[in-house]
């Protein structure tokens, strides 16, 4: 977690603001996709 607030810090922060859409681009929904592989994943390594 970083000390500024309650989200975890991404491993790219280098301590200043991320621009939004350029962060919804790159990111979008890695975490709700990777929440949903998981599973899969886990079986096959």
């Amino acid at each position: 977690m970083n000390s500024n607030n309650s989200k975890p810090a991404k491993l790219w922060d280098k301590g200043i603001e991320t621009n939004r859409l350029v962060e919804q681009f790159t990111v979008g929904l890695d975490r709700q996709m990777d929440l949903y592989l998981a599973p899969f994943g886990a079986c096959s390594a």
